[in-house]
């Protein structure tokens, strides 16, 4: 059988006190300057939701965010192989960022 391959990508839309959380990308990056949220792709043996804690964390540091519920979804890219991401409603429980 014929190993299904795409990438998929998590990003958490992280709120504390009715702010959301974003980053700006570093210099050593593809996109430097650029704002974003903190996520990224799944590795291939990641568990939906593990990925993002693991990339928050690469990103922030942050350890204390709880993931409540995919909030939407998107596939982009017309390259094989396709690309898809899910953007999760987080909610962080660290005072101080």
């Amino acid at each position: 059988m014929k190993k299904l391959k795409c990438n998929i990508g998590e990003y958490g839309v992280i709120l504390k006190k009715n702010k959301i959380l974003i980053l700006r990308l570093p210099k050593n990056k593809e996109f430097k300057g650029l704002w974003m949220i903190p996520g990224g792709r799944l590795l291939e043996n990641d568990e939906p939701g593990d990925g993002l804690l693991r990339e928050i964390y690469e990103e922030t540091g942050l350890k204390k965010v709880k993931i409540n519920h995919p909030v939407y979804t998107a596939r982009w890219g017309i390259e094989r192989p396709r690309k898809y991401t899910v953007f999760y409603l987080c909610k962080l429980s660290e005072k101080k960022i």
